[in-house]
């Protein structure tokens, strides 16, 4: 099995160009900690996969709660943002196999590699 590795770049909702949900529609009647797990957990962010637009912004409305606390970016020319790379699938090639115990199931037979696996072999 490949592996896709894509560099994402956390949360850079101002270059993406997307609109975000509004924070005070979503937020109503909800107050401190809770209004922010409401906001964040809200479908409207499609889950905050990386490189999504709700990744970019839940880490926009993230920023700015930090900015209204008084706290410094501390990133890269003055960002709240880091880049990082995550590994965000998988890709199966011909001759992906499970063999135990002399036992082999091929792909989908009882078994499916997880999107952040490795390519890899092991033997007992």
């Amino acid at each position: 099995m490949g592996s896709a590795v894509s560099p994402i770049i956390f949360a850079v909702g101002a270059l993406s160009g997307q609109t975000c949900p509004d924070a005070a529609r979503l937020t109503e009647g909800f107050e401190g900690p809770m209004a922010h797990v409401r906001y964040l957990a809200d479908d409207a962010l499609a889950g905050r996969d990386p490189g999504n637009d709700g990744e970019r912004c839940a880490g926009d409305y993230i920023a700015a709660r930090f900015a209204e606390a008084g706290l410094q970016a501390a990133g890269e020319g003055g960002s709240w943002f880091q880049a990082f790379e995550v590994r965000t699938g998988s890709r199966l090639v011909a001759g992906n196999v499970a063999s135990i115990g002399g036992e082999s199931a091929a792909v989908l037979d009882g078994w499916v590699p997880f999107g952040f696996s490795a390519s890899a072999s092991a033997e007992s």
